[in-house]
């Protein structure tokens, strides 16, 4: 699965990592260019006992990627959520991309989508049961979602 988290700090980094390491391909996005660079030159913002060399490891391996532009880390995940939060409270959750990867995927994505949207509206939160049929775009939604909310600093 392609990911993108948003952030470099304590959450999304070791988030990004963790992710890499089972075999998913992310890409992490930060506004702050100097953070990227160094990442990017092995250098950690963070210290967590054997982060970096978890990091090293999968950048190495090509499933880890660090970036400052946030219209490659947009188009780089597979399934991409957007969370409308007003209030204190989220309001919607906007699907911007679900997976295209063949038609049946399209068709469940389709199906699946709109309840995870209820389901998450209905919790105020990313924790919400996976939709059997659809584990694939359910994850992809969770991840995404979670990463939106860290990024907006919504904590419930």
């Amino acid at each position: 699965m392609k990911i993108t988290v948003i952030g470099t700090g304590y959450v999304g980094l070791v988030t990004g990592t963790c992710l890499s390491e089972v075999g998913n391909d992310v890409i992490c996005f930060d506004t702050d260019s100097n953070k990227i660079e160094a990442l990017k030159n092995g250098i950690l913002p963070i210290w967590e006992p054997g982060l970096d060399e978890m990091v090293a490891r999968n950048v190495k391996a090509g499933r880890l990627h660090f970036t400052d532009d946030i219209e490659a880390a947009t188009r780089f995940g597979t399934i991409q959520v957007q969370a409308v939060i007003s209030g204190g409270q989220i309001t919607d959750v906007i699907a911007v991309k679900l997976t295209d990867a063949d038609r049946k995927s399209i068709q469940i994505s389709q199906q699946v989508a709109p309840m995870l949207r209820s389901e998450v509206l209905t919790a105020q939160s990313a924790k919400v049961a996976n939709i059997s049929g659809g584990t694939y775009t359910t994850q992809g939604y969770i991840q995404s979602l979670q990463s939106a909310l860290d990024a907006a600093g919504f904590t419930g």
